[in-house]
């Protein structure tokens, strides 16, 4: 009995430990899927079955986020009011959609409209900076959207940043107009506004795109000059009267003061330019 009980001893031990090391390497992998270990989750991202497994998870997860946001939010129509007539809202009137959409955020970080919108929320409280991160992020994850370049345009040039304020200028107008309308148009956050703002008066997406990339080239020609460099204004003036036109002599204006600038050589100080009123152009949505 004694040699039987001695001979079963290495067995009684091993299934357990094995037992334990197979249920310990379930949890890992739990985790691993579940995100709580970056490095592993790269790992097995590598993996075709982990990886699919982990998107699928993924989607699954964002999908429940995203119906919970959709079902727990502040009022859209007041936002719409308030992007109508921000001059009449006060500071703290802000506040419940910045705390929505940092929520929004942080459950879904490939939410592109939802950094785009607390970069428009954090320009009405003032906080130009957080604005200028927030609608960066969004421009990472979505770089053909319009508004993100041309309010980052508006923002750094503010901020008398005219060199950054050209460089995001050149690359909003240089995007197609119909790669912002499908953005658009897939945005539920977007939609919801938006149809808030129709109630009171007829807002057209594509119009206010149109004038939009019209004031991002007055914009850039006016970052070109406070940099001096003319070349830029005279290039970039003449492709904005082929896009639109110069029936008001504004963007040939333009062209007649980058041409002598060259000419003579001068500071911009030295040559008068009409007037620009900076404060007229204002960051928006859509």
């Amino acid at each position: 009995m004694k040699k039987t009980y001695l001979a079963s001893f290495p067995a009684l031990v091993i299934k357990p430990i094995i037992v334990l090391i197979l249920m310990g390497g379930c949890f890992l992998l739990i985790s691993i899927i579940r995100g709580d270990l970056p490095q592993g989750k790269k790992f097995l991202q590598g993996i075709p079955l982990f990886s699919s497994l982990m998107n699928e998870r993924e989607n699954v997860v964002g999908g429940a986020r995203a119906s919970e946001l959709q079902l727990n939010h502040p009022s859209f129509q007041t936002l719409a009011d308030f992007i109508l007539h921000p001059e009449d809202v006060q500071k703290q009137q802000w506040q419940p959609y910045i705390d929505y959409f940092q929520k929004a955020a942080k459950a879904i970080p490939q939410m592109v409209n939802a950094y785009a919108l607390l970069g428009y929320l954090y320009r009405q409280t003032g906080e130009d900076e957080k604005a200028m991160v927030a609608y960066q992020q969004a421009a990472v994850l979505y770089p053909r959207y319009f508004w993100f370049f041309y309010n980052l345009g508006v923002l750094y040039f503010q901020n008398g940043l005219y060199d950054e304020a050209a460089r995001f200028l050149t690359h909003a107008v240089s995007l197609e107009p119909k790669d912002s309308v499908v953005f658009f148009n897939s945005c539920w956050f977007y939609q919801q506004i938006w149809q808030g703002m129709r109630r009171y008066q007829a807002y057209s997406v594509k119009e206010s795109l149109k004038q939009g990339y019209y004031q991002g080239y007055l914009l850039l020609l006016e970052s070109a000059y406070r940099l001096k460099d003319f070349s830029m204004m005279e290039e970039m003036s003449q492709k904005a009267i082929q896009v639109f036109g110069d029936n008001d002599g504004q963007l040939a204006y333009y062209v007649r003061i980058a041409a002598l600038m060259k000419k003579e050589g001068q500071g911009a100080e030295s040559t008068p330019i009409q007037s620009f009123d900076q404060d007229r152009f204002k960051i928006k949505v859509f």
